[in-house]
């Protein structure tokens, strides 16, 4: 609606992950990096990962992102 009123299009900055692709992405840097997931390996650095803020967000806490990949 904001677009049809203004003439903008809303472009998102970010881009938008589902559960599974979050899920999928923790499983995949354990296996490459052979090591359990930590929040601060995705604080502040663009790694190609989302940032440690973005699985608190989504599943409520860090531990719990961890502990749905299967890898507490």
């Amino acid at each position: 609606k904001f677009k049809d009123e203004n003439g903008f299009d809303t472009v998102r900055k970010y881009p938008t992950y589902t559960d599974d692709k979050l899920v999928f992405l923790l499983r995949k840097f354990a296996r490459e990096k052979h090591c359990r997931p930590r929040a601060r390996y995705f604080k502040g650095v663009n790694n190609g990962y989302p940032s440690h803020e973005t699985y608190r967000a989504r599943f409520g806490s860090w531990e719990r992102a961890v502990e749905l990949a299967g890898l507490k």
